[in-house]
């Protein structure tokens, strides 16, 4: 009786994994849409356009990216998430991912249950910037300051939520100053605002600020690595500056809708990694101060599951709600 049940759900399961792997074989047949969620130009654009001109080569098939900006990347990320299971639509996802659910609890979707991690694509560390005109040239004087000015001084970030906000909040909780966060709709302008002079900091990706650092409209205090960034190396870590284990990266990789048959999503990991791998990718990435960081589906999960739990500690901690 046994072997007649076996048979028919053995034979079932050989069907499926003989289905999925012809469907991998001739994925992909379509232009697939690579949703970024977030404005053009930040960080995760750049990642998405790179990640998008290099699969487009290797597929040949036409990878679109669908920036769906909103609610510090709820709202695109949401999008994807109820899309298709059938690797036709992928998502690049940041560090703010890991820490959705504690910032935005109905946020519509959930990180880790809705989304097949594939693998990392590069990353970034934050730094603490200021407007020139602020009389602090070290993170030490930051603090000094911020402490004569208990919630007087003010730091900029791309959102309530954001991965520029929760660095802020964890610099505050970790040298126990008080300062005012200015919530923007994106990091773009949280960053304008501050070379702008109307905030007076922000903790930003270094990717982000590196090019009004080099300018002179920014000045670095603090690089959140564990050496000073390769790009901008007069800038002193956190560590340098007297906080031990001060270390935040922004993240980038490359997920896709829960369901998404196992060997599409193998194929993509190999394709990702190749493309990560090409010298196109490095230069490109090296000139938005990107480092290349792949990783497997399994790593890229502990990556995530870490990192929430990491922020929501800080997001308790700080008190951090949405408006």
């Amino acid at each position: 009786m046994a072997h007649q049940w076996i048979t028919p759900i053995f034979a079932s399961v050989v069907f499926q994994l003989a289905t999925f792997g012809a469907a991998a074989q001739s994925y992909p047949e379509k232009t697939i849409r690579l949703v970024v969620p977030y404005g053009v130009g930040g960080s995760s654009d750049i990642v998405g356009r790179i990640v998008a001109q290099r699969l487009s080569e290797q597929l040949g098939k036409n990878l679109v990216v669908d920036n769906r900006p909103g609610a510090a990347g709820v709202i695109g990320t949401e999008a994807a998430a109820r899309s298709a299971a059938d690797g036709y639509t992928l998502l690049i996802a940041d560090a703010v991912h890991s820490s959705v659910l504690s910032v935005y609890p109905n946020a519509g979707f959930h990180p880790i249950r809705d989304f097949v991690p594939i693998s990392l694509f590069a990353t970034t560390p934050m730094m603490l910037a200021v407007h020139p005109s602020l009389p602090a040239r070290s993170v030490t004087e930051f603090i000094a300051l911020a402490r004569k000015q208990p919630n007087q001084l003010m730091h900029a970030s791309g959102g309530t939520g954001s991965i520029g906000h929760l660095t802020a909040e964890y610099f505050k909780q970790r040298t126990g100053v008080k300062m005012v966060h200015v919530p923007y709709k994106g990091g773009g302008q949280s960053i304008a605002e501050t070379v702008a002079g109307q905030i007076p900091s922000v903790f930003v990706g270094v990717t982000s600020a590196v090019s009004m650092v080099k300018a002179g409209r920014l000045r670095g205090l603090g690089v959140a690595a564990e050496k000073r960034s390769l790009i901008l190396p007069a800038v002193p870590t956190f560590e340098e500056s007297g906080i031990p284990d001060f270390r935040v990266g922004n993240w980038f990789g490359v997920l896709a809708p829960a369901g998404t048959p196992q060997p599409i999503v193998s194929k993509l990991r190999q394709e990702i990694v190749k493309a990560a791998q090409t010298p196109a990718a490095r230069s490109q990435l090296e000139a938005a101060s990107l480092e290349p960081v792949t990783n497997t589906p399994d790593e890229f999960r502990a990556l995530i599951d870490a990192e929430a739990t990491r922020w929501s500690k800080v997001i308790k901690d700080a008190g951090v709600r949405t408006q």
